[in-house]
């Protein structure tokens, strides 16, 4: 087996490909299990939702990179990797990354959704919040009541 590996990549072989991929796909699927549910909590309008929704994703993310690293050598050298495996465990490797590679589009496609409707909610609250300023200096064109002098004891000047 001949490798085409870059210099200082050491390529493995080992079968363990397989459940870093397993992995992969499983961080991928609860990303998007956690996009799909931060669509309902932008529409429902609690920002603490969507805050708290957000920090799981980060984690899941921040996994993903980790994932990413420990990957790195496979991938430096995927033909050598994936010629290691016998034809099972190499139909299951491309399933594995068609997967994920779906779910990262699905993600995608979800956020670029939610990110038009997080616009459209900034806008609309702006809105509101010129409509409120607005009102507010219609109210006070009106001016304040001239004080009205309830004395009713006078002397002779006045």
């Amino acid at each position: 087996m001949t490798t085409n590996q870059p210099a200082g990549i050491h390529c493995q072989s080992e079968p363990d490909v397989l459940a870093l991929l397993r992995r992969q796909s499983a961080l991928f699927d609860a990303l998007g299990t956690l996009s799909r549910t931060q669509r309902g909590a932008i529409e429902e309008g609690p920002a603490d939702a969507v805050i708290s929704l957000l920090a799981r994703r980060q984690q899941v993310v921040e996994q993903l990179t980790a994932l990413a690293e420990e990957l790195e050598p496979y991938r430096a050298c995927w033909q050598d990797t994936r010629g290691g495996l016998d034809l099972n465990q190499c139909a299951e490797a491309d399933r594995l990354l068609d997967r994920s590679e779906q779910s990262l589009r699905a993600i995608l496609e979800c956020d670029d959704q939610d990110r038009t409707l997080l616009m459209q909610a900034r806008q609309k609250a702006g809105d509101e919040l010129s409509r409120i300023h607005r009102s507010g200096r219609a109210l006070d064109a009106y001016g304040a009541a001239p004080p009205v002098d309830r004395n009713r004891y006078t002397d002779r000047c006045g």
